[in-house]
């Protein structure tokens, strides 16, 4: 069934929108580069707040005393885009959800449906309750100061996890599902309000306090001229957390291949809107010359590296990529800088467009930078190439040469659509990513060494380094459910390969139960054309998910769920007393100790609880650690138990640490994983 997603509000009522509301750089302001991450408007009339999927909502007071409603979305657009993690709308006017004395208002249960909703469970027989249901049915109370001090109100807190209030609020309420298109309330008339978007991202939990701010902007300290590398590093660190969120006016261009169902007050029903319909009716408006949204103009384009941070993050590889929308334009003429607007953040405008378009789309041609001793693969997780259908897996993967007498790749493309604004081509709002994977160069079956080994950038010298990323418990939402599974969005290159050209992009997964702990690698596309992926079920990964107290163990139970047989066993740990419960895909880690040979499935990292814990206390004995740690499987040799051979390795941990200088860090933590040595 496809899902159906909705405009936020009423788009004929939205004032138009400035530069210094929209998402985007903002005016450095008290030492601080800033960058705005909520996505403002204003209204004059009265401005609907509708859900824009399914999911469930939770209220906060912000710091101008109207409400933030946090939306956790229960479906994904039906496109390619980054997963949503949380949609907070900003500036909802109290008065259309509570009464003077802060209780649910029912009077207002008709032209509400989270009202009637919220009315509907608060009434049911079993739940014994009497009079106007509690403002703690929308989880207000969930704070420092009204939550029970017997029951740890700190752990509300604004530095605290946003997904505490949805996991661990308070066990006595049930926080309202909503549906896509219902009325949420109102904004405000007299404040600023809008909608603020956070993505998935590897290792970076939004906190509670993005929902007690009207307006959040990121602020880092502006860089002084005298700066040291150190500095430097920090200071562009600090400023990836703008990717932690999406300017939700390209969400909403996102829509144009497909429908989005958009409010008519003047007809009182929501009509499906596609293509330019999109662009005039939600990103302009009916203001002429100004619009809705001042960035219905900006398509992104958003270059990660092979850990999704930014294109140029480990400061290896330069700054510069050659890009332009001329057709017949040299590119080598066409160097521009993927940093110039002071933030990890490049988009495409106006100005970049050729005069005398005059078609409904066109090729962006670019060209990324060339790396040292390794092969570059570009793959594609977001964007079109030719039309605007949905990108194959295969054509997902794009294997550009390094170009001998320049210091870029080949040069490729993507495609975005342009919008007719009163018979004049722009640039319509959307956005595209793209990772740049790297590959180590092999010589005769050797990997060739880095040019820089003390560098910032992560070496992989074979399959088996640099495999997976060190995900903690700290990851996981704390529900007290026996078991919990979450993937995430992030993705990573398996260099799974007997060849130099085989390999596949992966979700990485964490699974936990009282004992043990998986790291998991879920296959999302293949790099080999050849070969055919089959990826483990489903294939859109899994959300955080509580697991019921009725499976044994998070062992037998992804091992259900993996479409790719499994191998379980138990094996003596000689680095300890005990024994530790392996899972494996049947045929994932061969006897070469150089290569996974050929192998498109699942890769599954068995460790005990404490074990992860250990690791997870070792970055905290490090700190501040940056970036992504990554965990590499080390050969230590054979280890027999019960007359089975089990090759054994250890596990080596690479991340970025340091104050005064910022170096990379490789230990060989106390930690031990078998395989069998037949394989």
């Amino acid at each position: 069934m496809t899902s159906s997603f909705f405009f936020f509000s009423d788009p004929a009522v939205l004032s138009p929108q400035t530069t210094a509301q929209a998402f985007g750089p903002a005016a450095a302001a008290a030492g601080k580069d800033r960058f705005r991450v909520t996505d403002l408007h204003g209204s004059t009339a009265l401005a609907p707040a509708f859900a824009i999927s399914d999911g469930l909502v939770c209220a906060q007071t912000d710091d101008q005393g109207t409400l933030t409603l946090i939306l956790k979305p229960s479906q994904q657009p039906p496109f390619d885009f980054p997963a949503i993690r949380y949609i907070l709308y900003k500036g909802i006017d109290p008065q259309s959800l509570l009464t003077s004395s802060g209780t649910i208002d029912v009077a207002q249960q008709g032209a509400n449906d989270l009202i009637a909703a919220i009315k509907t469970t608060w009434e049911l027989a079993d739940n014994g309750n009497t009079g106007a249901p509690s403002r703690a049915c929308l989880g207000l109370h969930l704070n420092p100061t009204d939550y029970p001090a017997t029951e740890n109100p700190a752990r509300f807190a604004d530095t605290e996890p946003l997904d505490r209030l949805f996991y661990e609020g308070d066990p006595a309420i049930q926080l309202p599902l909503v549906r896509g298109g219902w009325r949420l309330g109102a904004f405000s008339r007299t404040s600023p309000f809008g909608i603020e978007m956070v993505v998935d991202r590897l290792g970076r939990r939004p906190k509670i306090g993005l929902a007690r701010k009207a307006e959040n902007v990121v602020e880092v300290d502006t860089l002084s001229s005298g700066a040291d590398a150190a500095e430097v590093f920090r200071h562009w660190d600090a400023k990836e957390a703008i990717l932690d969120h999406i300017d939700p006016c390209a969400f909403w261009g996102a829509f144009f291949a497909t429908k989005l169902l958009v409010w008519s007050g003047a007809n009182s029903r929501f009509d499906k809107l596609s293509g330019n319909a999109i662009y005039q009716t939600v990103l302009r408006g009916a203001a002429a010359g100004t619009g809705n949204f001042a960035n219905r103009n900006r398509a992104y384009l958003d270059i990660r590296n092979e850990h999704g941070n930014s294109l140029n993050y480990y400061q290896e590889d330069g700054p510069t990529i050659q890009l332009t929308l001329a057709a017949t334009a040299d590119i080598d003429a066409c160097e521009v800088n993927y940093y110039a607007a002071g933030w990890p953040s490049f988009a495409i405008d106006n100005a970049s467009l050729p005069s005398g378009t005059t078609s409904d789309k066109i090729d962006v041609r670019f060209a990324l930078p060339k790396t040292a001793n390794t092969e570059p693969l570009i793959y594609v997780s977001v964007g079109y190439r030719g039309g605007f259908r949905r990108l194959k897996d295969r054509k997902r993967f794009l294997d550009r040469p390094r170009r001998a007498a320049a210091v870029y790749l080949d040069e490729t493309s993507i495609t975005i659509p342009l919008a007719d604004d009163g018979g004049v081509k722009r640039i319509f709002a959307g956005y595209q990513k793209l990772h740049r994977l790297k590959r180590p160069v092999v010589f005769n079956g050797v990997p060739v060494p880095p040019a820089n080994p003390n560098g910032l950038a992560p070496v992989r010298g074979s399959a088996l380094d640099c495999l997976v990323p060190l995900l903690t418990l700290n990851d996981l939402p704390a529900p007290g459910a026996p078991m919990i599974l979450r993937t995430f969005d992030e993705i990573f290159y398996v260099d799974a390969r007997a060849s130099d050209v085989d390999g596949f992009v992966a979700n990485p997964a964490l699974a936990a139960d009282q004992v043990n702990a998986l790291l998991i690698l879920v296959p999302k596309a293949s790099a080999t054309p050849a070969r055919s992926l089959r990826p483990a079920r489903p294939k859109a990964g899994w959300p955080a998910l509580a697991l019921p107290a009725g499976t044994d163990s998070i062992v037998e139970y992804v091992a259900g769920i993996l479409s790719e047989p499994l191998q379980m066993t138990k094996v003596t740990d000689p680095k300890s007393s005990g024994e530790i419960e392996l899972l494996y895909p049947a045929d994932a880690l061969g006897t070469s100790p150089a290569a996974v040979q050929g192998y498109h499935s699942a890769i599954v990292l068995a460790l005990s609880r404490g074990d992860l814990s250990a690791l997870q206390e070792f970055l905290g004995a490090n700190a501040p650690v940056y970036g992504t740690p990554m965990l590499s499987l080390v050969r230590e040799g054979t280890h027999r138990d019960d007359s089975t051979d089990f090759l054994g390795f250890g596990l080596s941990l690479s991340f970025l640490s340091g104050a005064q200088t910022v170096t990379r860090v490789t230990k060989t933590p106390p930690t031990a994983v078998y395989s069998y040595e037949s394989l």
